[in-house]
């Protein structure tokens, strides 16, 4: 289960490999406001190019698998009460000290969610 933090709480150590290296695969997810509510497009689409990027990039392990991190997102998006917002998951290694090598570290995933405002081209959108 993901367990949601504070921003102010939710840390990532200063010497991963991601930071230091690009050794991290992330997404970039808009979530609509519409007259339904918040929708979030191709959430699971999504979650599965991240899994699959890490796969590729060499994460052996993952911590979460896609049922999780959908349902990940959509608990971020209804407990910060978005209508509309970017999520923005990560996957990095966990190796205790900065290394290319995918075999020392597990993969450790993070959603930061975003509040939008106009974005551009957005007008075209509506």
């Amino acid at each position: 289960m993901v367990k949601l933090v504070d921003q102010e709480k939710a840390t990532v150590p200063f010497l991963n490999s991601a930071l230091h290296y690009g050794l991290g695969v992330f997404e970039g997810i808009r979530c609509y406001n519409t007259e339904s509510g918040p929708a979030v497009f191709r959430l699971t689409d999504h979650m599965e190019r991240l899994v699959n990027s890490a796969k590729i990039m060499g994460f052996r392990k993952l911590p979460y698998s896609v049922p999780e991190l959908v349902a990940a997102a959509k608990d971020v998006v209804r407990s910060n009460g978005f209508k509309a917002c970017y999520i923005r998951p990560l996957i990095y290694n966990t190796s205790p000290k900065p290394s290319l090598n995918l075999d020392n570290g597990n993969g450790h995933g993070r959603h930061r969610r975003l509040g939008v405002g106009r974005l551009p081209g957005e007008k075209s959108v509506r």
